[in-house]
């Protein structure tokens, strides 16, 4: 009953007495956690032999499970999937591995859309899952980093009418975005205080007409109007 189990061949057993057969088993614990509270209902990672890939257990977070002493590769099956090589799982020792808290992806939109959601990768952008939105909304647990969202009315055919988000997921924090229409009225909403959402808004209306001037006294800080300002 260890894991993975373990063998021995040959065993002669005496008639009429009761026989003992030793097995060296040494074994230790791994013990998997998700760092804060955990968004995922049930997440859970593939332990596998890391001479050759097989799949040993399938191991829930937030448990604690035996193995025998050695090395193992853990395939953790969150989005983006983390694998981490060679774990060491040490005799009477608990190994712990952490993962970071995840952060949720909120879309908004009123169309159905066909998207595809990348993460960022050693520079590269890395095809992470498709997204069909047939409702209002979709909520999506995500890993904190960087990603794109590459996106099309469900409607509309052309390649040029695609376009593309970039946004950041950070642990424990909502992303929300609201895809408006037209499709070139797309923005990333974030929740801000009155002042920053003031500054903001002024810097875009400034970029869009040269024309419009901001007043302001001693309070040019504390109404964020410094990047309008600059």
């Amino acid at each position: 009953h260890t894991i993975p189990a373990q063998y021995k061949s040959n065993v002669e057993l005496t008639p009429g007495i009761h026989n003992t057969i030793a097995i060296d088993a040494p074994q230790g614990v791994l013990n998997l956690r998700v760092d804060g509270r955990t968004q995922y209902p049930d997440l859970q990672a593939l332990i596998k032999n890391p001479k050759t890939g097989e799949i040993l257990e399938v191991q829930s977070f937030n448990t604690e499970v035996e193995y025998i002493v050695g090395n193992y590769d853990i395939e953790i099956l969150s989005l983006p999937r983390i694998t981490k090589k060679a774990v060491p799982v040490d005799h009477i020792k608990t190994t712990t591995l952490h993962v970071q808290q995840p952060g949720k992806l909120k879309i908004k939109s009123r169309k159905k859309l066909v998207a595809d959601l990348f993460y960022q990768k050693d520079g590269e952008l890395v095809l992470l899952k498709n997204l069909h939105f047939n409702t209002a909304s979709s909520l999506t647990v995500l890993q904190p980093g960087h990603y794109e969202l590459i996106y099309r009315e469900n409607a509309i055919k052309e390649t040029l009418k695609t376009k593309q988000i970039s946004f950041e997921i950070i642990s424990g924090e909502v992303k929300h975005l609201n895809i408006k229409y037209p499709m070139n009225q797309t923005t990333s909403m974030e929740k801000k205080d009155t002042r920053s959402g003031f500054g903001e808004g002024l810097y875009e209306l400034g970029k869009r007409n040269k024309n419009v001037v901001g007043l302001c006294a001693d309070l040019t800080g504390s109404l964020k109007m410094n990047k309008f300002q600059n």
